[in-house]
């Protein structure tokens, strides 16, 4: 008699774990578009508003190199300046100019005179030029006055200072304080060739300052 087999117990399928991530771990999202590709330079709006302001530049400058100024500055030597522009004459005799905190007003001027001191009769290189003027102080403080700061000035433009040597004359203006709303009068002599004729003063208020001209005749 045969022996009979045992039934089988029919195939038991284990699920499948590795079509599963573990539990616990995140789960990969969709995946994203593509990256936009970008734009080439042409296209792009700062690349052309670039273009533009440097347009810009470059007309201004071709435009501007040449232009004059209003008030007549940049035209060239000899050129008379534009229409209404004119300058107008400097002041002259008893007339005040001012100069910073400084007010001059040219009382006199002659040239040939002569100029004597205490003790002896100066001669001059060429000619004595005698200056009478006078200061007054318009600041609130003290102001000092040298005669360095009033020169005259013959039609070449040449400058002559005061002459040292006349330093000792009675009157005469070389280093003077002159305190607020007080006024300084005196003489200025200057030591000019026999020849020359000094046309105006120049008057500063201070070394460095702009200055002011004054008329001598």
């Amino acid at each position: 008699m045969s022996q009979q087999q045992p039934p089988q117990r029919p195939h038991q399928q284990h699920p499948n774990y590795a079509m599963y991530p573990p539990q616990g771990q995140p789960q990969p999202g969709p995946a994203g578009p593509p990256p936009k590709a970008k734009k080439p330079i042409h296209k792009r709006v700062w690349f052309w508003l670039l273009l533009v302001l440097v347009g810009i530049v470059l007309i201004s400058q071709a435009g501007g190199g040449g232009s004059e100024s209003a008030d007549g500055e940049g035209q060239p030597a000899g050129q008379p300046t534009r229409a209404g522009k004119t300058t107008p004459p400097p002041a002259g005799l008893n007339t005040p100019v001012k100069d910073e905190d400084l007010e001059f007003t040219v009382t006199g001027f002659k040239c040939g005179v002569s100029v004597e001191d205490p003790l002896t009769k100066i001669q001059p290189q060429g000619q004595f030029c005698k200056m009478d003027l006078s200061v007054k102080n318009l600041g609130s403080k003290q102001e000092t006055l040298l005669d360095n700061n009033v020169k005259v000035l013959d039609d070449k433009g040449a400058e002559y200072a005061s002459g040292s040597e006349t330093f000792i004359v009675k009157d005469v203006i070389v280093l003077k304080q002159i305190n607020p709303g007080n006024t300084l009068t005196g003489s200025i002599y200057y030591d000019v060739p026999a020849d020359v004729t000094p046309t105006r003063a120049k008057v500063q208020g201070s070394m460095f300052s702009r200055g002011g001209t004054i008329a001598l005749a």
